[in-house]
């Protein structure tokens, strides 16, 4: 593994063949035979050797003849040859092995001694101290030689490497004085640096190993681009390029398409710090001409005659050309779903030379390269997280500045979007109840692409008054002028029409109901062939203006009052009364009722007082949240007993007759007073032509002489009474009064007939 065991000379002694008695050793034998043989520096060696054959020595470090080295014949003895060799002034270097060679016809023998020269200085017998011996290994070889060689079979010697020994080699590392360390190393094993030391009488050895590695990796060999179209009188460049191991050096030669040496060759090697490691070689042609089109091939090379090759097809062109196409069949026109992740638009382009502008556009707007929606890459455009606002045109815009070529290529893209309704936003807020007997409208706000179909439904609430909740029966269509009953509301009408709504197109349907009775559930549904999107309306109908309400509002001291609370059935589950100090009442509560349109229960006070009726308050749950309620503080007012007073008295009136008398009597009182009315003491009833108002008015139509007289007006209640009168005189003679009656129902008869007529008149028109 030296450098100075390369250098041998072969001595050639000839020595006379003699005959003696036994067997014949064709071995040849040296004296001394101790093996190994210790000796020191300065010191003197000699060596004799007697063999059969002609013999030659080679010496560990030594060149015969030279300088201190002597080799010449001895007594043969039994032997047929005999050398002797001498070696003055040894040193530490001359340690090695010895050889001695017989040869004969059809034979060949060897007989080696392993001598050390001790020297004090040199421990290493190659040492390396400063500059560090290169190693060399491939990679299919699994172990590694540290060539630290000592003049002392007694050295010990340790090894060190950069980074520190791992434990496998560290373990299995085989120390011999006569070869150094054999340390395993596999394919993937590196270390920068391998260091041999020992110490004698106080002073350190060292000796330095660099391990590189021969590859013979070779792989990845290709030439880019591999097709290749250039214009007659461009620069065509063609890079070819090849993986290796460490230490690899690949060496690349080109073939032109016509078998002759490349002119005008520009070559540059790369290497990439990786791994493997890339190299590469650049070939630039400038001029090219119609006949440089054609195969291209690159060879490339590796140490043991290790090679491969790549190729590329060069088209060459007379004159400049731009053409763009659709690559795929949809001719340009995209249809694809709302939340697709990535739609690539990369037309087909066919160009020479190559565009240096290319830009693309959305409705005529550039698109930047920074966009977080868009993404290009060559000639091809991607759209990221498809949403209903990429529905556009997106054009492609090429051009060749030099040459003055330019094309567009543009695409429809249409992004269909699942049905969304607006209302679903306002879901969340609280339901209102529904007017009993009033028209209310729904509206229903879809988009969608296409743009979805909007069908109304209905689901009554199970009218059972002993169910809280509201049970929802099966659907019903809902369709317009559908006459109400005991299932369902009057729909008066349907209204269906696209408008633009915040920039985009939807479908809004209004639902008209004509008259409220029914409570349920309408549900829009928006269907389009992506999907469908279902809102659910809850429709509770109510007879009272407010959800929660507590009557009578007013009461008279000292009496029995129920307090009602009330509350919409189906929006509310449950009442509770409590007390002015929060606490829940139990006693004098009447059972929950449920009634078509509301819930209520009752709480009884006796003998109510101005002190003892305030505080009071109703709790009413939610039903769709119980635990969100709605507090109704009872406003009771308690009015003092008073009794009646009339606001003004009667006076005596003169009336024409078949004229209209009005009595107007005001009375007030706590309570309120019932009003009476008298003529000549004696009541006055409803009949025809006679009303009593509730406020105490008392009306006669068409009076007659009969109605004159006395008329008092008498208030009362349980504290007293209070009356008025006065003395009505009718004026005029009474057959007035029957020539009025026959001109209305002569008036009436005609007015009846003229409409008979117009009847008639309008059917013949129809007809």
């Amino acid at each position: 593994m030296t450098s100075s065991s390369c250098f041998r000379l072969i001595i050639v002694i000839f020595c006379c063949s003699s005959l003696t008695s036994g067997r014949v050793d064709r071995h040849p034998k040296i004296i001394p035979s101790d093996n190994p043989l210790i000796l020191h520096k300065e010191n003197s060696l000699s060596l004799i050797c007697r063999g059969q054959g002609i013999l030659q020595w080679i010496l560990a470090n030594r060149l015969i003849p030279s300088e201190g080295v002597k080799v010449e014949k001895c007594d043969s003895r039994h032997y047929s040859h005999c050398s002797k060799l001498t070696v003055t002034d040894l040193r530490a270097s001359d340690t090695g092995t010895y050889s001695c060679n017989s040869s004969e016809v059809g034979s060949h023998n060897v007989t080696s001694v392993y001598i050390y020269v001790k020297d004090p200085e040199q421990l290493f017998v190659e040492p390396h101290p400063s500059n560090p011996h290169v190693l060399s290994i491939y990679r299919d070889e699994t172990s590694l030689v540290v060539p630290c060689r000592t003049t002392s079979p007694d050295a010990v010697v340790k090894l060190e490497g950069i980074p520190v020994l791992s434990k496998n080699i560290a373990e299995e590392k085989v120390w011999d004085p006569k070869v150094g360390f054999k340390i395993p190393y596999g394919p993937y094993t590196m270390y920068s640096w391998l260091t041999c030391s020992t110490e004698v009488n106080g002073h350190q050895f060292l000796s330095h190993y660099f391990p590189k590695r021969h590859t013979k990796l070779l792989q990845n060999i290709k030439i880019t681009p591999d097709h290749v179209k250039v214009l007659v009188g461009d620069t065509l460049i063609l890079n070819c390029s090849g993986e290796t191991g460490p230490n690899g050096r690949i060496n690349f030669t080109w073939e032109s398409p016509k078998q002759k040496e490349i002119r005008n060759q520009t070559s540059r090697s790369n290497m990439i710090p990786a791994y493997p490691i890339t190299m590469s070689q650049v070939l630039v042609l400038p001029n090219i001409t119609m006949e440089d089109k054609g195969k291209y091939v690159c060879h490339a090379f590796l140490e043991r005659s290790i090679h491969k090759n790549a190729s590329a097809k060069v088209k060459v062109y007379e004159h400049p050309f731009l053409n763009i196409s659709y690559k795929q069949n949809h001719r340009g026109v995209i249809v694809v779903s709302e939340g697709t992740k990535k739609l690539v638009l990369e037309p087909r382009v066919n160009a020479m030379p190559l565009p240096d502008v290319i830009g693309w556009y959305k409705d005529g707007v550039a698109i930047l390269k920074n966009s977080t929606c868009y993404r290009m890459s060559g000639y091809s455009l991607s759209i990221l997280d498809l949403k209903h606002g990429h529905t556009g045109i997106f054009t492609i815009s090429l051009g060749n500045q030099l040459k003055g070529l330019y094309r567009n290529l543009s695409y429809s893209l249409t992004v269909e979007v699942k049905p969304t309704i607006s209302e679903v936003e306002l879901s969340n807020q609280d339901v209102q109840p529904y007017m009993s007997g009033k028209q209310h409208q729904l509206t229903c706000t879809a988009f969608g692409v296409p743009l979805p179909q909007i069908t109304w439904v209905w689901q009554p609430c199970n009218t059972n008054l002993m169910i809280e909740h509201c049970i929802y029966k099966d659907e019903i269509v809902v369709k317009p002028d559908a006459q109400g009953n005991n299932y369902h509301n009057w729909i008066k009408n349907i209204n269906v029409k696209t408008e633009l709504v915040q920039g985009k197109n939807k479908t809004v349907s209004t639902l008209v109901i004509g008259e409220a009775n029914v409570s349920g559930q309408y549900r829009c549904k928006a269907q389009n062939k992506l999907g469908m999107a279902i809102i659910n309306l809850p429709f509770y109908v109510d007879d009272y203006p407010e959800e929660v309400a507590i009557e009578p509002q007013t009461a008279v001291e000292g009496d029995n009052v129920n307090l009602t609370c009330r509350a919409t059935r189906y929006l509310y589950t449950g009442l509770r009364w409590l007390d002015s100090k929060n606490e829940t009442i139990t006693t004098n509560v009447s059972n929950f009722q449920i009634n078509r349109h509301s819930i209520s229960m009752s709480l009884n006070l006796h003998s109510v007082s101005r002190n003892s009726s305030t505080g009071y308050q109703c709790h009413a749950f939610k039903l769709h949240n119980p635990r969100e309620f709605r507090v109704k503080t009872a406003a009771l007012v308690v009015e003092e007993r008073k009794r009646p007073w009339l606001s003004q008295n009667l006076t005596n009136q003169d009336v024409n007759s078949s004229s209209t008398l009005v009595l107007a009597c005001f009375a007030s009182g706590v309570p309120r007073p019932l009003i009476r009315w008298y003529k000549n003491d004696v009541e006055v009833e409803e009949s025809p032509g006679v009303t009593l108002e509730e406020d105490g008015t008392l009306i006669i139509e068409r009076v007659k002489k009969d109605d004159e007289g006395r008329y008092e007006c008498v208030a009362k209640n349980i504290e007293g009474l209070a009356k008025t009168s006065a003395v009505v005189k009718v004026l005029g003679v009474e057959g007035k009064s029957n020539i009025e009656v026959i001109i209305l129902v002569c008036t009436g008869a005609a007015a009846t007939f003229l409409w008979i007529m117009l009847i008639m008149f309008i059917r013949k028109l129809r007809k």
